[in-house]
């Protein structure tokens, strides 16, 4: 199995685990055998193309959720969406945690404040 398909199996997993939902509900939702979405998010096989869209309708989540391109980020808007899109599924004792960290690192900036 490749790194990619690693990180997508991964993906699909995380946010499965973070709806609550089972290995079983999500195999009868995709409309697949149990032992077969097992292999899919443990790695035996890999999901097709419409299975990580499927998934994705079922999850909630956007394809970029799951499948991670390496893209460049040139402008401050999208590093800030990055950012944004990384944060959207954080709880909210992580949330408080990335605020602590960057109260840590910019203690000078006030809100609305650039450097």
């Amino acid at each position: 199995m490749s790194e990619r398909s690693k990180i997508i199996a991964a993906n699909i997993k995380k946010y499965r685990e973070m709806r609550n939902m089972t290995q079983a509900g999500m195999a009868e939702k995709l409309k697949v055998d149990l032992q077969y979405y097992y292999q899919l998010e443990h790695g035996s096989r890999n999901f097709t193309l419409e299975k990580v869209i499927d998934s994705c309708d079922i999850l909630g989540v956007e394809i970029s959720d799951v499948v991670i391109l390496k893209k460049k980020l040139n402008s401050e808007n999208d590093k800030l969406n990055d950012i944004i899109s990384r944060l959207k599924y954080a709880s909210p004792d992580q949330l408080q945690a990335v605020l602590a960290f960057m109260d840590t690192i910019f203690p000078y900036i006030k809100e609305g404040e650039q450097q």
